[in-house]
């Protein structure tokens, strides 16, 4: 696939491997803190979301209307994939796919247009921090299997129920929960989408860092209590924006595992060019050579699955999206682990050490593989849309 960058796109992701540079530090590393703050200046992760805030990207994908779009880029996904590559990059551990793809994305669909407006200028600005909570702890199944329940009581709903690994939820100041409010725990129909202030009553979050430096939370929904018009859409019809989110919160996240190919490649090739063994360099080793070709493979191919993914995550036809996408998700799984495994292993042992950032991008790229769906969920959801569309064609 050839895909050439406009000049703002190129403009963009320059400046945020400029913000990163200037900044001179290795994101997620502090396991205790989960964050990777710098040390020298202390800066906060508020801070730092500010000044992402500033070059435009808390609002990428947010409508001009609405005050987005400031990095002079026309905020498409094909945006948000040199956005995440750059992200991917330097190992940034802000919420730029909780907030500034899937909250984007959510927000802007709210029929509440007062309340879309205030969101999205707070959003914006990086005033404000919004995490999805969607997946539950049983739902290894499905993607979309939703159990947590909301139950109408007069002119208000009450909810009940638990969201396990909410991506940034810790951090959030505004959840965006899905709920059923009808059907079984399966049903594609019954699932609304309700806007909850992480401070409101009966909302228990436990904050945890992951293994790659990210941080998530389990949340817990004990009677919360929400108005009607806390409902974002119309009830029970929030699963096909629940899905779109999600695909473009996935094809966000190809783009970042290619970022940390790039970088990671660039740290294995330079140790086997400096290296020494047996009084030569070990990248004179064929063997190690053939090894380091196979990184550029899977570089590559998964590039082009990457910008596959984003360039059809908005397409018209939802059907044709979401296989592009789960296609992505499943070829990013199988490539980025044989990646990891792979530039691990050119490093020897010392590079499972935190002292060399090649374990710290190898761990990244093994944590996407589970974001937002595993790769037996989307290879299941792939099929399952391949079946139907051949039952389709046949009839």
């Amino acid at each position: 696939m050839n895909f050439t960058l406009t000049e703002e796109q190129s403009l963009l992701g320059d400046a945020i491997d400029r913000f990163n540079a200037d900044r001179s530090r290795r994101r997620g590393v502090d396991a205790s803190e989960g964050r990777g703050r710098p040390e020298a200046t202390g800066e906060s992760m508020r801070a730092l979301w500010a000044g992402l805030a500033e070059l435009g990207l808390a609002g990428l994908l947010v409508p001009e209307t609405y005050g987005g779009s400031q990095a002079g880029v026309g905020g498409s996904m094909a945006d948000v994939m040199v956005m995440m590559q750059a992200a991917g990059r330097a190992l940034m551990v802000e919420p730029l796919v909780a907030t500034a793809v899937i909250g984007a994305t959510l927000l802007e669909a709210d029929t509440d247009l007062t309340r879309r407006a205030q969101y999205l200028d707070r959003l914006v600005g990086g005033d404000l921090l919004v995490a999805l909570a969607h997946a539950e702890p049983d739902a290894s199944a499905s993607m979309f299997r939703v159990t947590t329940r909301a139950q109408a009581q007069g002119d208000v709903y009450v909810l009940d129920g638990r969201k396990s690994v909410v991506l940034d939820g810790g951090d959030a100041d505004l959840l965006l929960v899905s709920a059923r409010v009808s059907g079984s725990a399966d049903e594609a129909h019954g699932v609304s989408l309700f806007v909850i202030d992480a401070s409101a009553p009966g909302v228990v979050r436990r904050d945890y860092a992951t293994l790659d430096g990210h941080r998530a939370c389990e949340l817990m929904l004990d009677a919360v209590r929400l108005p009607a018009s806390a409902m974002l859409g119309a009830p029970g019809e929030a699963r096909a924006l629940i899905e779109h989110a999600l695909d473009r919160g996935s094809a966000a996240l190809c783009a970042e595992a290619v970022g940390v190919m790039e970088t990671l490649l660039a740290h294995t090739t330079e140790y086997l060019r400096t290296r020494q063994q047996f009084g030569q360099v070990i990248g004179r080793f064929q063997v190690l050579q053939h090894k380091a070709v196979d990184l550029l493979v899977h570089l590559e191919q998964s590039r082009s699955m990457a910008y596959l993914a984003c360039l059809r995550a908005d397409a018209p036809d939802r059907d044709e999206a979401a296989r592009a996408v789960s296609a992505a998700r499943v070829s990013m799984a199988r490539s980025a682990r044989a990646f990891a495994q792979t530039a691990i292993q050119l490093h020897g042992g010392i590079g499972m050490t935190d002292e060399l950032p090649a374990s710290h991008h190898a761990r990244r790229l093994s944590l996407i593989e589970f974001w937002l769906g595993t790769r037996e969920q989307h290879l299941d959801r792939y099929m399952a849309l391949a079946a139907r569309d051949e039952a389709t064609s046949s009839a």
